[in-house]
């Protein structure tokens, strides 16, 4: 069965492969800071940007019916975008933004000619050209923003580097005990520090009716327009399927009260579209149970620029990813919880059962098996090298799968989990959640998976005697005990979750445009791994 195993996988870091057109929209994410609009494009943009391609992007989506790139001329212009050139440039060009026109422009302080241009210089000499305008903190991670804090706020800054700044690492620990005694509690002083910051500016119609904070309130929050709704904006993910997502604060809110998300083309609606359709459905099914305070609710699905933009409660908490708390410390007793919250939410949201000893099963998709290499295979074979015709008949209960279960998207409050981001949810076999949780979990003193994911896996499921394999057989057993899993079913599982994630890989570069089969995909590859090998895995399985 080693035939048609042989493919050579390069393991750089997940996602490494995704072709470089497909992540193009991502240097375009300013246009979700944009104040309140229908969607519809700018008649004239002008464009000041250091990167040539960006008009062409800018025209690709259709943001504008014109686009000039010039700033040598007076002509009237209905959007000002600057994402390069001297603030005094910028200036001159914001004389020819029509009233009612809007203005975006990043500056970054680390450079000798913008040294001396704070925000509130900035934000002084627009107030004198007649713009109402919003800043905000931006940072910058391998080349793009990933985002966006409002400083003309006191309360998301603060809370962004509390509840969701990760301090894991020696480095980060120490710019977040920066950060927060430098803030004193004021999210406003972080425009003292922003190195790099952004400006969202509307032009008023009238030099005696400035427009207010609440029209700078970006156009894809729901926002009832009489008072503003401070926003922090995450524009991260790997990939172009990958949504911006905005934590939405009440004026006065201490914490987020809404989560408002975006896809960056059309092409990506369906996942937005898809993860309420579980929210609600999950809704129905945990009603009167405690576990319906740990997942988000749906508020619904608007469009926008034919974009589909969820809204859902905040649940919170903070990631179990970065690092611990004082309540938490105990690595062993966090995994533990963890586990003990996705037993319960299993065993409430129970759907029937499959049969996993049958040849009819359908482990491995067609279309994966293509892309492995395997396309010569029936998936008859495939099953029976997972599955060997001596294992006795057994079912697995189907489940409501989380399908991203990781501790970035899980978070402790101190009191109960809660898990974020469902938009890859479906029904599956149980078991799977867990298994992909512990590849994804934060060993002690280990790497993370995506730096060395066959190190990884091979750490957690293919040595024994180690201790994340040691702790992640006492929490399989421990969920196979409370689903009625059997144990000689773990492999079978094990390789369905490889494959599962895999073919979503597959459809998701194959809707971004992109080539699965010349993809990086680390699942299809560690997939490949475990079907190479001569004996089961986990190995610890057999030892139940």
């Amino acid at each position: 069965m080693r035939r048609g195993l042989t493919r050579r996988w390069s393991w750089r870091r997940a996602g490494s492969a995704i072709p470089g057109a497909l992540g193009h929209d991502r240097s375009l994410d300013w246009r979700f800071l944009l104040p309140p609009g229908d969607g519809r494009p700018f008649g004239v943009l002008r464009l000041l940007a250091g990167d040539p391609c960006v008009a062409g992007r800018v025209a690709g989506l259709g943001l504008a019916r014109e686009t000039v790139t010039t700033s040598d001329d007076d002509r009237p212009v209905d959007a000002l975008i600057a994402l390069g050139g001297r603030p005094d440039a910028v200036l001159r060009a914001a004389r020819t933004v029509r009233p009612g026109g809007v203005l975006y422009c990043h500056v970054d302080r680390l450079d000798r000619r913008t040294l001396r241009w704070s925000p509130r210089r900035y934000r002084e000499a627009l107030q004198a050209l007649g713009f109402d305008t919003a800043v905000y903190w931006r940072r910058r991670q391998a080349g793009k923003d990933t985002l966006f804090v409002p400083v003309d706020f006191a309360a998301p800054g603060p809370w962004f580097v509390e509840e969701a700044m990760g301090d894991r690492r020696p480095a980060r620990r120490m710019v977040r005990t920066v950060l927060r005694l430098l803030m004193r509690g004021d999210g406003r002083h972080l425009a003292l520090l922003a190195g790099r910051y952004a400006v969202v500016g509307v032009a008023r119609t009238s030099s005696q009716h400035p427009a207010g904070s609440a029209a700078l309130t970006p156009a894809v929050v729901l926002t009832d327009q009489d008072q503003p709704r401070p926003s922090i904006v995450l524009a991260r993910g790997e990939g172009a399927w990958s949504r911006v997502v905005f934590l939405v604060f009440d004026p006065q809110g201490e914490q987020p009260s809404l989560v408002v998300k975006v896809p960056r083309k059309p092409e990506h609606n369906y996942a937005t579209e898809r993860e309420h359709r579980t929210l609600a459905t999950l809704g129905d099914l945990l009603q009167g149970d405690d576990l319906a305070a740990t997942v988000p609710r749906s508020l619904g699905v608007r469009y926008w620029a034919g974009l589909a933009v969820g809204t859902e409660t905040f649940v919170p908490g903070r990631p179990l990813a970065f690092g611990s708390r004082a309540d938490g410390h105990d690595d062993t007793a966090r995994l533990h919880r963890a586990v003990g919250w996705l037993i319960d939410l299993h065993r409430a949201t129970r759907a029937g059962e499959v049969d996993l000893s049958s040849a009819d099963a359908a482990l491995l998709d067609e279309r994966l098996l293509d892309v492995m290499g395997l396309h010569g295979l029936a998936r008859s074979r495939v099953q029976r090298l997972l599955l060997p015709e001596t294992a006795p008949p057994a079912t697995v209960p189907l489940v409501w799968q989380h399908c991203d279960l990781t501790p970035r998207n899980m978070r402790w409050d101190g009191f109960r989990h809660s898990v974020v981001d469902w938009e890859a949810a479906r029904v599956g076999p149980a078991l799977c959640d867990l298994l992909y949780l512990l590849l994804h979990w934060s060993w002690p003193g280990g790497v993370p998976f995506g730096s060395a994911p066959q190190r990884v896996f091979d750490e957690v499921f293919a040595i024994t005697g180690n201790e994340p394999a040691e702790r992640a057989q006492r929490q399989v057993r421990r969920y196979c005990d409370a689903l009625g899993v059997a144990p000689h079913l773990v492999p079978v599982l094990l390789a369905a979750m490889l494959g599962q994630q895999a073919l979503d890989r597959v459809e998701r570069i194959s809707d971004s445009g992109g080539d699965p089969v010349q993809d990086d995909n680390v699942y299809a590859a560690l997939l490949q791994s475990v079907l190479a090998r001569g004996e089961p895995v986990p190995a610890w399985s057999t030892s139940w």
